[in-house]
C-alpha cells in the first residue's frame, strides 16, 4: 500500500523521470509496456505479448489467456525508500515488482506489516 508520507516530497517528479526518461515507458526487467493489455506466454519467464488486434479491452479472458493491464510502478533497488538515488530506483510492472520484492512481502505476512522498522526497538525497565 502507497502511503505518500512515507516518500521525498517530490517524489511524483522522480517517478516520471524514471518512467518515461529511463525506461521509456517500459518495465526495466522485463520490457512491458505502460498502459499495455498483455498476456504471459510462460509462467516462469518474462516473456509476454501484446493483446491480439480487434479485441475490446474487456475481453480479459480469451480461450483460457488471461490478460493483464501493464501498471508501471518505481520499486527501490535496495528496498529502502529514503535512498532515492537514481541508480537505485528501476521502473517495474506488477509481477516484476512482486518478484523483487517477494521476501518482504513474506516477512510481513509472517510478522506484520511493521515488522522491519520495529524489529530493533526495545524499551527497557529497571
Amino acid at each position: 500500500m502507497f502511503n505518500k508520507k512515507e516518500y521525498h516530497p517530490k517524489w511524483s517528479l522522480i517517478r516520471r523521470m524514471i518512467l518515461l526518461r529511463r525506461a521509456l515507458n517500459r518495465c526495466e526487467f522485463c520490457d512491458a509496456p505502460n498502459g499495455e493489455f498483455i498476456y504471459r506466454i510462460e509462467k516462469n519467464k518474462p516473456y509476454w505479448a501484446p493483446m491480439p488486434e480487434g479485441l475490446e479491452t474487456e475481453a480479459m479472458d480469451l480461450d483460457g489467456t488471461k490478460f493483464t493491464r501493464i501498471l508501471l510502478t518505481i520499486a527501490h533497488k535496495d528496498h529502502n525508500k529514503d535512498n532515492n538515488i537514481f541508480t537505485n530506483l528501476v521502473a517495474l510492472c506488477q509481477r516484476c515488482h512482486l518478484k523483487h520484492d517477494i521476501r518482504q512481502h513474506i516477512m510481513s505476512r509472517k510478522y506484520g506489516r511493521k515488522w522491519k522498522k520495529n524489529q530493533f526497538s526495545f524499551t527497557f525497565t529497571i
